[in-house]
């Protein structure tokens, strides 16, 4: 009996074992929180900033998949559509990646292989193991695809690490270099909770497909950087001036002007990184109200727009001409009341906060400031 007891104890410790290892395996590839089936996105990859792209337009079987800067038509779009539900899968969260230029085409590991440096290609959808990915979120918000074709070894990936327009994608042994990894972006809705999400895990934190402000030219200046991130993960698509790629990873954190020109490509004077410069943008195409700090503390504001999460806040001078000048942006990430009124949660860089109440942010500042609200949700 004692023999019985001790084998049955040590195959039950071998079953525990197993069964610990197997649950973050599993657990892992759970249906994404943000990502919803009937919408479309824009896949923009970590390394180059240029997003998943159908070659020519093409809804043919095989149009190759490589990758482009943003232009905004469909075959830059992509539904990605859960599947777990219908057919199961001890990985859990598996997708189809669908084509707005056919919903019937879906992203294809060229033949099924499950070899490095396979083509990637769209095809009728068959549900076969080469049409099956499993997306993996990491904890800035990026996150990967891992082919079933590969036995979730390899991940859609950018050939060559390169910068370059129309380089190819295809599967790659995932390695975690940004090449293989995505910001997935909604194409045609502003969906702020993404944006929240974006801004609530790199307060403190950079994603490299940006360049990293906080010493350029002597002075921490990220916070339109920041901002303009949270918006494009909420759907905010690139226009005009608004915009940024990198050309090459030499200058992450480029110090002046001749290193962010020579690692990153954007417009001069950028609204993406220019706290003044956003401004000046925003207040052209979008709703905006300018309230007085002064009228803030004493509760004497009356907003004319609705304001929520995934709106933009900045504290502003008034020139002589009656305009406003930004000096520091700030993402509204939540809602909380002052003094029995609605009042927000603010998240930004520069002296990185999370969540930060206007109420305490007036504190710092003086009485002949402005607090300007733009209504981009």
């Amino acid at each position: 009996m004692r023999k019985f007891l001790k084998k049955f104890a040590v195959i039950l410790s071998v079953v525990l074992m197993v069964t610990m290892v197997q649950i973050p395996k599993a657990s892992a590839y759970v249906e994404d929180n943000y990502i919803v089936s009937s919408y479309y996105y824009n896949i923009k990859n970590v390394r180059s900033g240029q997003f998943l792209d159908v070659s020519g337009g093409s809804a043919s079987n095989g149009a190759n998949v490589i990758q482009w800067k943003y232009h905004g038509d469909d075959n830059q779009k992509w539904k990605i559509v859960y599947l777990a539900d219908i057919y199961g899968s001890t990985y859990g969260g598996l997708y189809k990646i669908v084509s707005a230029l056919d919903e019937t085409k879906a992203l294809t590991v060229s033949g099924g292989s499950g070899a490095n440096s396979t083509n990637i290609c769209i095809s009728t959808f068959t549900n076969s193991a080469s049409q099956r990915f499993a997306f993996v979120r990491k904890s800035d918000f990026t996150g990967y695809f891992l082919t079933q074709s590969s036995n979730y070894l390899s991940a859609i990936t950018v050939a060559g690490a390169s910068y370059n327009q129309g380089a190819n994608v295809f599967q790659y042994q995932y390695n975690a270099t940004r090449n293989d990894e995505w910001l997935i972006e909604p194409a045609n809705s502003y969906i702020s909770t993404n944006g929240v999400k974006y801004a609530r895990d790199n307060y403190n934190n950079h994603v490299s497909t940006y360049p990293r402000l906080t010493v350029y030219n002597n002075d921490d200046c990220d916070c339109a950087n920041f901002v303009s991130q949270c918006m494009a993960a909420a759907g905010k698509r690139y226009s005009g001036n608004w915009r940024v790629y990198p050309k090459n990873g030499t200058y992450p954190t480029p110090i002046d002007s001749t290193k962010l020109n020579y690692s990153w490509q954007l417009s001069d004077p950028s609204p993406w990184i220019s706290a003044e410069q956003f401004g000046y943008y925003w207040q052209s195409v979008v709703n905006f109200e300018a309230i007085k700090k002064t009228d803030i503390v004493n509760n004497n504001s009356s907003t004319q727009y609705v304001y929520g999460r995934g709106d933009v806040v900045q504290l502003a001078t008034c020139d002589l001409f009656g305009n406003y000048v930004g000096y520091h942006t700030m993402y509204i990430t939540d809602l909380t009341n002052y003094n029995d009124k609605r009042t927000y949660k603010l998240t930004y860089h520069s002296n990185n906060e999370m969540d930060k109440k206007v109420s305490d942010i007036c504190y710092g500042v003086t009485n002949d400031r402005y607090f300007v609200f733009y209504n981009i949700a």
